[in-house]
């Protein structure tokens, strides 16, 4: 989303609208007949087969073969044999294992959004980009200090594919690259990928934004390609027979307008500058709905591939650019998170894995 739109364009946007007024109507980008619904967490990450509970697999001893109940004095109650049996203090009980115990790799892929960009020491160790959380807590986050991958999982290796400014064309390209490169030819258990893609494909044209049948056409790319590489990485680390996994994570686009498409006069620099313009906000609405086309989109392949949606759009509603203070999650760039906006990503991504919302 660092590809910020020169302003020259706006203009445009006036021959974009009357363009968008003698278009068809848009045709809705998925239809629902056509997909599956979105997995919830145990359906991806929990492994284990439910267990039965006590009525459907424990016998009463207290009831014989007629259904009456036997006598005192021949065997002693029930309750005198559970007080037999020392039973375990809680600190003797194995918890079971975490949802990510097992993931030996980390691949962060996207745009300048999965890069860091605006959160203090981006993605380097200490820093506090989303991903490098996911991986890594900071200390300013104690909550989490027992909810990371390094937390739960040990030794993870961390592979951050992160570029600003990448369009999904793009960021398939780097993912391919690095498959073909830096990233391992196997490993030794399972694998989290986590995906933001598309927020470039539609703000870095003002006629994509304000143009529906070129608004479904950008988010047709962006679910194919983003289809594409859930199934690189699945086809290079999932084997089912070993027992390992690729956990999949995709953000959708954010609206840092908070669904008003007007921001407080003072934000005036990069896609601050186009959102001030009067000619984009007379059209506000249109650029909303054209925005829900493209996240739409993107649900519904995160839904098509047994995917988890992180809705980085609901998650930030009422945090955009028009909250005051530790309540707004925005840079004043209107298009990055800041340091609590990226740890709010986190909690968003880490949450769906695990239901932790911490």
């Amino acid at each position: 989303m660092d590809h910020l739109l020169d302003v020259r364009q706006a203009p445009l946007i006036l021959l974009a609208l009357t363009l968008a007024a003698c278009a068809p109507s848009p045709v809705p980008v998925v239809d629902d007949d056509d997909t599956t619904d979105a997995l919830d967490d145990d359906d991806v990450l929990d492994d284990d087969d439910e267990a039965p509970g006590d009525d459907d697999s424990v016998v009463s001893e207290d009831d014989d073969d007629t259904g009456s109940p036997e006598d005192d004095d021949d065997t002693g109650s029930s309750e005198d044999d559970d007080d037999s049996t020392p039973q375990p203090d809680d600190d003797d009980v194995t918890p079971p294992p975490h949802a990510l115990s097992e993931v030996v790799l980390h691949i962060n892929l996207g745009d300048s959004l999965a890069a860091g960009y605006n959160a203090s020491g981006n993605n380097s160790t200490g820093g506090r980009g989303y991903g490098r959380l996911i991986q890594s807590n900071h200390g300013e986050y104690p909550a989490y200090a027992a909810d990371h991958l390094e937390a739960v999982a040990g030794s993870v290796s961390f592979h951050d594919l992160g570029d600003s400014g990448a369009t999904s064309d793009e960021i398939l390209d780097n993912l391919e690259s690095a498959l073909d490169g830096a990233l391992p030819a196997s490993v030794s258990g399972d694998v989290l990928l986590t995906i933001s893609a598309g927020g470039n494909d539609f703000n870095d044209s003002v006629w994509t934004m304000v143009t529906p049948v070129l608004t479904e056409a950008a988010a047709a790319a962006v679910r194919a390609n983003i289809g594409q590489m859930i199934t690189a990485v699945r086809d290079r680390y999932e084997e089912p027979a070993l027992g390992h996994d690729v956990f999949v994570v995709v953000l959708n686009i954010q609206d840092p307008t908070d669904g008003t498409l007007s921001i407080p006069d003072e934000f005036d620099d990069g896609f601050c500058e186009l959102l001030q313009h009067p000619a984009l906000v007379a059209v506000g609405g249109l650029v909303l709905d054209n925005l829900g086309i493209m996240n739409d989109a993107i649900a519904a392949e995160a839904a098509a591939q047994g995917a988890l949606l992180g809705d980085y759009h609901a998650a930030f509603t009422g945090h955009g650019m028009n909250a005051t203070g530790a309540d707004r999650w925005m840079s004043d760039d209107c298009a990055h998170p800041n340091d609590e906006g990226h740890h709010q990503l986190r909690r968003e991504i880490w949450g769906q894995l695990t239901g932790d919302w911490l």
